[in-house]
């Protein structure tokens, strides 16, 4: 619980900085984001991967299916595990690139990539406005921004349209809006309204909601906590109206997923971990600055214990859970990063014969711009995401890039009747998002379609039976093949 004396105190380090911390924050603040940008967007154009088939199957595939009328429909969109607000938005910008020209894969796919990117420029940014929010100096707020924009695994999840990665922007945003000492009913409302989307882009969200009503609580703020249930009911009711439009029964998409994981326990079959999974993981997706942050997270626990108990809650909550995944923990990264940042000006306090807070600052900024370069060398064991074709010392970046390449080159083949591709399931391609016509796409263990274009080896020497043909475009050892005896229905 906040004292009035504590608000006072935090009313005055907002407001008033010293100027030379000011200064010094607002440095390290724009090399820190122009940095994180910088990192993304070159990560993202030398990158066309899939991590997971969700940054395809659970967003732009079903997006292009809403703008388009064509594409593959995953499980979750058949029996309706999952609510159609993401794709909704993203099939409204599939519109709005087509309508400024932007109307093929290779020019809309890096549009949505760059949003992305900045959505995670913006998280960081969020990152510097809740320490600050919580009282934190100018420099430890800017180094808090750093970590989140330039630690590896943040970079490597930049450009791919997962709802873990989209919710993690209003969601630090939310809390900074509330935890501001002047925050009156309409920072309320607005944080409340970031949360109830936060939820809608991916159901367990729902605990960062009963969080920042807990914190109101404890500090007895009765009347804030009726206003910001009313907004978080407000939401509730729009996702069960948009069920019932959708789906045809009020909340189904939350009913359906809440079967599925919690009484069937069937997301099991997509993989489980043990209980340390996510521990463990981040000492090895980004050792240094997990040692950083959770060195200053339990300097800092004092100072915002309502809010450390909210993000405590939500990463420990998933440990039990057998399905486990590193983006999960991804919406909680930057709850801890700004509460992190009041334990670099404990440690600061505490080191003023060195320089104090901004000269510790400072270090951790520069240890995060090193740190950034662990993209490139980042493995699929480091991401905690080993299946039966990567092992742990498989390299995430571009990790069969050259299959999505490919469906694009095949996007602009004029005769193109339908596509195979022989060296890879369907559920790790890009799907319609990236073919984008209107033709049969299929690959292994699919019945056999009509097509007349090939993704296969490049070495005619080790393609399977029927795929000869000639190359149209190389990329490693993989080719688009036009078929010398086209499938082709007539």
């Amino acid at each position: 619980m906040v004292s009035e004396t504590d608000h006072i105190s935090l009313r005055t380090r907002w407001a008033a900085p010293p100027l030379s911390e000011a200064r010094l924050g607002a440095v390290l603040l724009v090399v820190a984001l122009t940095a994180g940008a910088a990192w993304r967007l070159w990560f993202a154009s030398v990158d066309d991967s899939v991590y997971w088939p969700d940054e395809i199957y659970q967003s732009l595939e079903p997006a292009h299916g809403l703008a388009y009328g064509y594409g593959i429909r995953a499980w979750e969109y058949i029996e309706g595990a999952r609510n159609w607000f993401f794709p909704g938005v993203l099939a409204v910008l599939f519109r709005v690139f087509d309508g400024v020209g932007l109307d093929r894969p290779a020019e809309y796919l890096p549009a949505f990539e760059v949003l992305f990117c900045l959505l995670g420029v913006l998280t960081a940014w969020g990152c510097h406005n809740l320490a600050r929010s919580l009282g934190a100096s100018a420099p430890a707020a800017a180094a808090a921004a750093a970590i989140f924009a330039l630690a590896a695994p943040m970079i490597y999840f930049a450009p791919r349209a997962l709802g873990e990665t989209a919710s993690a922007a209003p969601i630090v945003w939310a809390f900074a809006l509330a935890l501001r000492p002047a925050a009156g009913r309409r920072s309320l409302a607005w944080a409340a309204s970031l949360l109830g989307v936060a939820v809608l882009l991916r159901l367990q969200n729902g605990v960062f909601c009963l969080g920042l009503l807990g914190i109101l609580a404890g500090q007895r703020r009765w009347g804030d906590v009726r206003h910001v249930f009313a907004v978080l009911t407000l939401w509730a009711a729009y996702l069960g109206v948009l069920d019932w439009v959708t789906w045809g029964r009020p909340f189904h998409s939350a009913l359906v997923y809440l079967e599925f994981n919690l009484i069937d326990g069937k997301a099991s079959s997509f993989g489980t971990a043990p209980w340390h999974y996510y521990v463990e993981t981040f000492s090895t997706a980004m050792p240094a600055l997990s040692a950083i942050v959770a060195l200053f997270f339990i300097g800092g626990y004092r100072r915002a214990p309502g809010l450390s108990w909210t993000v405590l809650v939500a990463f420990v909550s998933l440990w039990p859970i057998p399905h486990k995944e590193f983006r999960f923990v991804v919406p909680a990264l930057p709850l801890f990063c700004a509460v992190a940042a009041l334990g670099v000006d404990r440690a600061g306090a505490r080191l003023q014969r060195w320089g104090g807070a901004p000269t510790l600052a400072t270090a951790v900024t520069a240890v995060t711009l090193v740190s950034a370069a662990d993209v490139t060398r980042l493995t699929f064991g480091d991401l905690g995401q080993i299946t039966y074709f990567r092992t742990a010392d498989t390299p995430a970046l571009d990790n069969r890039g050259a299959f999505n390449r490919l469906l694009v080159a095949a996007s602009e083949r004029p005769d193109l009747c339908g596509v195979f591709v022989s060296e890879t399931e369907k559920v790790w391609l890009g799907g319609y998002a990236h073919l984008h016509r209107n033709v049969p796409l299929f690959a292994l263990f699919e019945p056999t379609k009509p097509f007349n274009y090939a993704v296969t080896r490049r070495d005619p020497g080790t393609r399977p039976p029927g795929l000869d043909g000639q190359v149209v475009v190389a990329d490693g050892v993989l080719a688009l093949v036009r078929l010398e005896r086209p499938h082709c229905r007539a």
